[in-house]
């Protein structure tokens, strides 16, 4: 068995490899997949990760986009309750 923090290595590793794209959508995939058992662990690294998966918007491949739009989605909660300065 793993926790969350054990894939943030791998989760950054994928998501800036720019020679591969499905490796991009695997991992946005990846944070989209385990919105539905949110937990602490992972509220901490939003900030984060949902800004860069955002950007990911305008990646040249549409698979990444869709995912990305996906997986944002699935956090919309989270997002909503986000103070904005």
């Amino acid at each position: 068995m793993f926790d969350i923090p054990d894939l943030y290595p791998t989760l950054q590793q994928f998501l800036a490899d720019t020679q591969d794209w499905r490796n991009r959508e695997a991992a946005v995939m990846a944070l989209g997949a385990v919105a539905a058992g949110i937990n602490v662990d992972i509220n901490k690294q939003l900030p984060v990760l949902l800004p860069y998966v955002a950007q990911m918007l305008s990646d040249k491949h549409w698979p990444v986009r869709s995912i990305c739009c996906w997986t944002l989605s699935r956090y919309s909660k989270w997002i909503a309750a986000q103070e904005v300065l």
